[in-house]
């Protein structure tokens, strides 16, 4: 991402040395929603009818787990038909689980621990929440895009990059749970704000984020790395 690449000059790296090729997303097929509605449903409990807003991310320091609790919590003070998943285990577990028992969100916060191939349950979710402090690029929000998932996620090193604020998702500032609740009942309850934001997301990774694309411009430097050799050899 342009993120890392302004951390690695900052690092000394040679500006000219530096090119930035985003990683590609492939255009894997998804299962129907009523699938992974009903393998989440089972998994967590979760009853029919029920909006869910899910994550999926390591529980690690830097993912901000805490933020996305706090967030949860005014969002259920508004919306007693929303609850959350997050998909994961880390080194953190214990600790956010005590805060979701602080926060009273028991009923509302489902840890499923770490599910294989978890991108498979994206089009089981009605809004995918990220709160990273800090992503290289933040590559499950376009995961979610290909799921025509919309996103609300905080602007957390590259994720800016992945995500166009009130182009092709919802961006809050890094710690900000009221801004990032916002994010997430403005996408609950406005559907086709919803709809056109996930519609542009996919769209986006489909041109930009393509297998091909990326490619391609490996291809572009490995002919341009060899030219100026050639050049030198002469």
């Amino acid at each position: 991402s342009k993120c890392i690449a302004t951390i690695m000059r900052d690092w000394g790296a040679p500006a000219e040395k530096i090119s930035v090729i985003y990683e590609a997303v492939p255009g894997d097929a998804f299962p129907p929603r009523e699938i992974c509605l009903k393998e989440i449903r089972e998994h967590t409990g979760i009853a029919a009818g029920q909006r869910i807003v899910g994550n999926i991310a390591a529980l690690a320091g830097h993912k901000d787990h805490a933020t996305l609790l706090r967030a949860a919590k005014i969002v259920a003070a508004q919306r007693q038909d929303v609850e959350f998943v997050i998909v994961g285990e880390g080194a953190l577990k214990e600790n956010l689980l005590r805060l979701r028992n602080e926060l009273g969100l028991v009923n509302v916060v489902h840890f499923t621990g770490f599910i294989p191939q978890a991108q498979r349950w994206l089009p089981g979710f009605d809004v995918f929440a990220m709160s990273s402090q800090m992503e290289g690029l933040g590559t499950i929000v376009l995961d979610a895009a290909q799921a025509g998932v919309p996103v609300a996620a905080t602007a957390g090193g590259g994720l800016p990059e992945a995500v166009l604020h009130e182009e092709t998702g919802l961006l809050a500032p890094v710690g900000d749970a009221e801004n990032l609740a916002s994010a997430i009942l403005c996408l609950l309850s406005e559907s086709a704000l919803a709809a056109r934001l996930a519609q542009a997301a996919q769209n986006r990774v489909r041109m930009d984020f393509s297998v091909a694309r990326m490619a391609q411009s490996y291809l572009e430097i490995y002919f341009e790395i060899a030219g100026k050799n050639r050049q030198s050899a002469c």
